[in-house]
C-alpha cells in the first residue's frame, strides 16, 4: 500500500459532501472529505471490573456499526477510488502539456566519380548536419500543433560553387488534424 493509502486507512470512514450543495468551481469537489471539528470515531472506552479483572465495553448498536464499517477492508479498498480517479484525471490532462522536442541528423554521402575528367556537375562527396528544436502541444480535437526552429549545414565538393559549405536556416510551424479519426 502507498503512503496515501495507509493515511487513509488509518483516518476511519470518512464523511462526503452533500450532492444537493449547489456545484463548486472544484468539479472534485464532491470527492473531498468534509472537514469536521470531531472526530469520526469516539475512542473506545473499555471498562475493567475490579473484581474479576474481565474488561468490557459498552456499545451501541450505531457504534457497533460505525467501528464495523470503519474497520472493513472492502469499505477501505473503495476509499482509495476518489485518489485513484484524481491521477488518472491529472495523468489524462498531461498527454496535453506541451513538450519540447529536439532532433539532429547527420547523412554524408561518398559516391565515387566514373571518370577523372568529370566537370564537376557529379557530387562525389556530400555532408548534411541538422539541427531542428520547438514545442509541440496536443489539442483537445486531437490535433498537434509544432513550431520550431531548423539549421541546416550543407557541404559538397561541387568544383563550381564558390563556397562548398552552405547554412540554410528554417522557421517551422505545423499543425497536424487526423481526419479519419475512429472511422
Amino acid at each position: 500500500m502507498s503512503t496515501y493509502q495507509k493515511r487513509l486507512a488509518g483516518s476511519g470512514p470518512q464523511q462526503r459532501l452533500n450532492a444537493q450543495e449547489p456545484p463548486s468551481l472544484d468539479p472534485l469537489s464532491m470527492l473531498k472529505p468534509v472537514e469536521t471539528e470531531q472526530e469520526a470515531i469516539p475512542p473506545l472506552q473499555i471498562i475493567e471490573d475490579p473484581n474479576t479483572g474481565e474488561k468490557t465495553a459498552t456499545l451501541t448498536i450505531e457504534q457497533v456499526i460505525t467501528r464495523a464499517l470503519a474497520n472493513s477492508p472492502e469499505i477501505r479498498i473503495v476509499s482509495f477510488d476518489p485518489e485513484i480517479a484524481r491521477q488518472e484525471v491529472a495523468k489524462a490532462a498531461g498527454d496535453f502539456d506541451p513538450t519540447a522536442f529536439s532532433r539532429v541528423n547527420y547523412d554524408d554521402q561518398d559516391n565515387p566519380r566514373n571518370s577523372r575528367f568529370g566537370l564537376g556537375s557529379e557530387i562525389g562527396e556530400a555532408e548534411t548536419r541538422l539541427f531542428e528544436s520547438g514545442v509541440k502541444q496536443r489539442t483537445i480535437l486531437g490535433s498537434e500543433w509544432s513550431a520550431g526552429y531548423g539549421l541546416s549545414r550543407i557541404w559538397d565538393d561541387l568544383s563550381y560553387r564558390a563556397l562548398p559549405s552552405r547554412y540554410e536556416p528554417m522557421v517551422i510551424f505545423e499543425l497536424r488534424q487526423p481526419l479519419l479519426r475512429d472511422a
